[in-house]
């Protein structure tokens, strides 16, 4: 019977941290993920493209799932390490009472330490830092759990939502939840602290989002402003009329200045080089 119920205390734990980390993989995964890397085509990455589009459904599965391997541990595990701690105290000589006591206090002790760090501390963190290939991992078995108890799951759904539109609030899925400039500016500034993009490529990105607010007119210049090549002119009245320009790239036209011919550039002011 202890080998049983030990046995059984195990397997609590276990499943109670394979929940854990199902639910922090799916929150953590962005489908994105799913489009590059291994098992993209597999059977468990569609399933997951499912799950991420019913997030909340699954995630009350989730609950579910810890819910009832917690109320199942304090169950089944109380009296299993109890009994084990029994006969130990049962030779110091203690009386009924004292041994109950003491074994209770230990395998309350031992079963909170045990549910908090196999169960739940450490299948969060490794969910968190690899939610690809744990939320692959874990799929299939969670499909399977959701279909066994989709009429209890479904149940909890609908009357969470149904408390929270009581209270005026809206349910929207983790991943249906749209993403601001401010959030965006935050994410590519984490990027850039742990090397994922440069210092240029920041910039680059906050100039595209700035770009909106920018007018078209503080780009151009005024078509008499136009400092321009005149093709006609001789090649020394060319290269000082570049000298005196202050751009680095002038447009060749004719004297009407109707239609540009090509663009002369340069690295520097001194040496003018005709394209187009």
């Amino acid at each position: 019977m202890n080998f049983v119920g030990l046995a059984g205390f195990c397997f609590l734990i276990v499943a109670n941290g394979f929940f854990v980390a199902a639910e922090f993989a799916l929150v953590k995964l962005r489908a994105v993920d799913l489009e590059s890397g291994e098992g993209t085509d597999s059977k468990s990455a569609d399933t997951l493209r499912h799950m991420l589009k019913n997030l909340n459904a699954y995630l009350s599965g989730c609950q579910l799932g810890i819910t009832l391997a917690s109320l199942g541990l304090g169950w089944i595990g109380e009296p299993v390490v109890a009994k084990l701690l029994e006969r130990p105290l049962v030779g110091l000589g203690l009386s009924g009472t004292v041994i109950h006591v003491v074994a209770f206090a230990i395998s309350f002790f031992a079963i909170t330490f045990f549910h908090l760090t196999v169960g739940e501390q450490a299948p969060k963190i490794w969910a968190i830092q690899r939610a690809r290939s744990t939320a692959l991992a874990v799929a299939m078995p969670l499909a399977w759990f959701y279909r066994a108890f989709r009429p209890f799951i479904w149940l909890i759904n609908k009357s969470s939502n149904a408390m929270l539109r009581a209270v005026g609030m809206t349910t929207v899925s983790e991943h249906e939840q749209e993403v601001t400039e401010d959030e965006v500016r935050v994410l590519m500034a984490q990027s850039a602290a742990v090397g994922h993009l440069t210092s240029r490529e920041v910039s680059m990105l906050e100039n595209v989002l700035d770009l909106e607010s920018k007018v078209a007119r503080s780009f151009m210049v005024p078509r008499h402003e136009v400092v321009y090549l005149d093709v006609e002119a001789g090649s020394r009245s060319v290269s000082r009329r570049r000298r005196t320009a202050d751009t680095r790239a002038c447009p060749y036209a004719g004297e009407a200045w109707t239609t540009s011919k090509g663009f002369c550039m340069s690295k520097t002011r001194s040496g003018p080089r005709r394209l187009g």
